[in-house]
């Protein structure tokens, strides 16, 4: 009885610890992060069309004054000038204020005639309880002059 006993407490100790791990990944920083990242992939190869209905937010703005369908079209077009298009990412630097939060990031763009290196900030929100739900609100890069 108690080798049995003994047996289920290492179960359920098992259970509740897996279930733990599954509850980290929902948690919203862990759930930005994981959609930042996504972003970062979308932009080397990612199909024009995700970009307005996965990533931006429906009041999506950037300083080159870009909509979210100019967006994906823009990248579309640098993909196709430049196959060979990577983009090189420092670690992110999170910052977050409840529902909406800042990442700033050094991205490095190579396979481009001219390689290019500035420093990012991208604005996230979560419009709702869902913590994988995170859209992209803006970005914007000083030091960078997009057409």
């Amino acid at each position: 009885m108690n080798a049995l006993s003994f047996r289920s407490r290492i179960l359920l100790s098992l259970a509740l610890l897996a279930s733990l791990a599954a509850l980290w990944d929902l948690l919203p920083s862990n759930r930005l992060k994981a959609r930042h990242a996504d972003l970062l992939t979308w932009a080397q190869s990612g199909s024009p069309s995700d970009f307005p209905s996965s990533f931006a937010s429906p009041d999506y703005h950037d300083q080159w004054q870009h909509s979210p369908d100019s967006v994906a079209e823009n990248m579309r077009a640098v993909r196709y000038a430049f196959p060979s298009l990577s983009i090189s990412a420092s670690p992110p630097i999170i910052s977050r204020n409840g529902r909406s939060a800042t990442i700033r990031q050094s991205l490095s763009i190579l396979g481009t005639d001219s390689p290019r290196q500035a420093e990012f900030t991208f604005t996230w929100q979560r419009p709702g309880w869902q913590p994988w739900r995170w859209q992209l609100v803006s970005v914007s890069a000083p030091s960078l002059d997009i057409p």
